[in-house]
């Protein structure tokens, strides 16, 4: 029979059917004994992309997963799974999806030609039953198949050239072109290097959670290499210290008790980022107000500001000199500077070299209410006095004294406060209330402490959302209207720190306990 694109794309899918899953949880809505990426033993070292599922779905993460989304409103979702495979799908589970769901699934990516669109890898996935597995996919892709050998392993094709299927060492592969599915057989001989047996791969994948819903391991400059000009790319890249992105990564989302959890780690140098990315506890995160709905909090600002000028300054000032008035930064700078009364806004930016942080919180629950303050910590305080005296040298300015410490108001609701080394600027009711620092703070509240407990590493650089209150802002006097998932989401917080030699990102979004 001639095979039809929507058959080879439905015999695809029933061999990632974890990733249909994945779908599922994701559009409704500790370490433990780990997936066994076995897939991967099958991938050649090579690969660009790979991307695999948890495809037991009695496993931790899934029982997780289940119970986070009947918080989140739906009933039964593992139930509604197999009633909409077998209605919609038009597929009994037990004989025709069970047979898939061996343990892990994966597609990888070796190659991409751009001229031709031609893509080179493979869907692998660990299956309960091979013969079954056939089976399906023959019935389901409309798929007549023909048996082909290569050192000594069998494999099928279709007449037009378009499948290629096999079952290997207990694993579906659906190749996406012949040489793919060579490669996979001489993987499996020995005969080439497994990602499995990749240094880079092993490392990344042992420095994150082994128990995990999806995982994706990408390698930039591999994946480049292989594409037409992409070494030319690469190397661009590399000499604009672009470390980071063409570095090995990978990264995982999986389930907690309290909420979905992703991380994510890379090699590379973190550049003018390194001292933002140092593991550290925040400050400010002790003085800012316990109902605060928005907190963001970095550091050595001034300093990565000064590496990136010197870094790359020349490039910056010709992307600038032909784009815009200003022939180079320095100029724009110094406009701006003098808009704000002082010589360059590089003063201003100097200033902040300790952490910094933004806080925002809305006293009675509506958007017009917000209030909220950026804060640093200030090198040297004679400096940041200079450049107060400065921006504050307006008429309508009104200075005061606050438990001691000097406080600028411009008469409009904005203020400014220099309290030892910290740097507050902000409105007024909220600069006073910083300064007055009476009250639970941001640190004690249960549900910031909850959801920082969901990250797998130190904070660094992050965010973090308070989504019970986000949500429910009422705008122009008018309550929000939610629905039963948004009512049950609690926080979201997203982290970017350095650890062990890595540059990691992590978070969670996490969901109201029961």
């Amino acid at each position: 029979m001639v095979l039809s694109k929507t058959g080879m794309w439905l015999a695809a899918a029933l061999g990632l059917s974890a990733a249909v899953v994945a779908g599922f949880v994701m559009f409704t809505s500790g370490k433990a004994g780990g997936v066994n990426l076995t897939s991967a033993s099958l991938v050649p070292a090579d690969a660009g992309v790979y991307v695999a599922f948890n495809t037991d779905l009695k496993s931790p993460q899934w029982v997780a997963a289940f119970d986070l989304i009947e918080r989140l409103g739906e009933d039964d979702p593992e139930g509604q799974l197999r009633e909409s495979a077998e209605e919609d799908g038009d597929l009994d589970w037990e004989e025709d999806v069970q047979p898939f769901l061996g343990g892990n699934a994966a597609v990888y990516v070796n190659s991409i030609d751009a001229m031709s669109f031609e893509v080179h890898g493979a869907v692998i996935a660990k299956v309960n039953d091979g013969d079954r597995v056939l089976e399906v996919i023959e019935e389901e892709g409309h798929f007549d198949l023909h048996e082909e050998s290569f050192m000594e392993t069998t494999f099928f094709s279709t007449d037009d050239g378009q499948v290629w299927v096999a079952i290997i060492d207990g694993h579906l592969v659906m190749a996406m072109s012949e040489a793919s599915m060579l490669d996979v057989i001489e993987v499996a001989k020995g005969e080439k290097k497994s990602l499995a047996g990749d240094a880079d791969f092993v490392a990344l994948r042992d420095e994150l959670e082994t128990d995990f819903i999806g995982f994706v391991y990408v390698n930039m400059d591999q994946m480049l290499t292989e594409m037409a000009g992409g070494e030319a790319l690469s190397e661009a890249l590399d000499e604009a210290g672009a470390d980071l992105a063409l570095a090995p990564m990978a990264g995982v989302i999986g389930a907690k008790k309290d909420g979905f959890v992703f991380q994510a780690a890379g090699g590379g140098d973190p550049g003018i980022a390194a001292a933002m990315l140092e593991p550290r506890i925040s400050r400010y995160a002790t003085m800012v107000p316990a109902d605060t709905a928005v907190f963001v909090s970095t550091y050595g600002l001034a300093d990565a500001f000064d590496e990136m000028l010197d870094e790359a300054g020349d490039e910056l000032d010709e992307a600038l000199g032909a784009n815009s008035p200003w022939p180079s930064v320095g100029d724009l700078l110094d406009e701006l500077g003098e808009e704000a009364g002082v010589g360059s806004l590089q003063e201003v930016i100097g200033l902040f070299d300790g952490e910094t942080a933004v806080a925002i919180w809305f006293p009675d629950g509506s958007e017009e209410s917000a209030e909220g303050a950026l804060m640093t910590e200030v090198a040297n305080v004679a400096d940041a006095r200079d450049v107060i005296d400065r921006l504050v040298d307006e008429p309508e300015t009104v200075f005061e004294e606050v438990n001691g410490v000097p406080f600028w108001t411009n008469g409009e609701g904005d203020a400014i406060a220099l309290s030892g080394s910290d740097l507050f600027i902000g409105t007024e009711d909220a600069v006073r209330r910083l300064l007055a620092g009476a009250g639970e703070a941001l640190e004690e509240s249960v549900q910031y402490r909850r959801t920082v407990a969901t990250l797998p590493t130190s904070t660094g650089t992050f965010g973090f959302v308070d989504m019970s209150s986000v949500l429910r802002l009422a705008a122009g006097g008018i309550p929000a209207e939610l629905d039963e998932a948004e009512q049950a989401l609690d926080a979201f917080i997203i982290n970017w720190v350095t650890e062990r030699g890595l540059a990691r990102v992590n978070g969670a979004l996490t969901v109201q306990p029961e």
